[in-house]
């Protein structure tokens, strides 16, 4: 599993895209993925929707700790369907805080919550370099949401982008009639 998939990493010097959807790691195999997200030096873009990394109590934090101890060329972060709560999203506000190459982040239907789109928001507040951040079905109060969304679309100004920052369902429309 994904012990072999951070393997292959280490060696590649062509991958670019890798989605890993749908494999319910294991945290010994997140962190194995981690420890090569340090060090690998061509994957741009990495895709683990559901696979249930919020219920594994570490999994957010050990894949944080790649980007964190050098990972200077993944651009784009898929980890929408994950399950990550609020017990997690401190690993996620960590990475949007300190790592300064990931620019678009889907996190969509996590249950984040009230609480968690706060700690969202302060942490999107010091980053200049997220252009896209996909928070839809989280939970998240509107308020909470476009408070992000303008420290998101500042990003895209100052990086001369006319992206659209973040996406908003529905659902999170409807929590202004909660």
């Amino acid at each position: 599993g994904a012990v072999e998939v951070a393997h292959m990493l280490t060696t590649t010097t062509t991958l670019r895209k890798l989605d890993l959807s749908g494999n319910e790691f294991t945290l010994d195999g997140i962190r194995a993925i981690g420890q090569v997200l340090a060090v690998n030096e061509t994957l741009q873009s990495l895709t683990l929707r559901w696979n249930g990394l919020g219920r594994s109590t570490g999994c957010i934090a050990a894949l944080m700790a790649g980007f964190k101890a050098g990972n200077r060329t993944l651009t784009h972060l898929d980890l929408r369907h994950n399950a990550i709560g609020l017990d997690e999203v401190d690993a996620v506000c960590l990475l949007i805080r300190e790592v300064e190459t990931v620019t678009h982040l889907q996190l969509s239907f996590n249950p984040f919550g009230v609480e968690g789109g706060l700690k969202l928001l302060d942490a999107v507040r010091w980053n200049g370099n997220l252009r896209q951040l996909e928070i839809d079905g989280c939970r998240i109060p509107p308020d909470t949401m476009d408070e992000i969304q303008q420290y998101v679309k500042r990003n895209n100004y100052a990086h001369g982008s006319a992206l659209a920052p973040v996406h908003a369902t529905q659902t999170d429309a409807e929590l202004r009639h909660v």
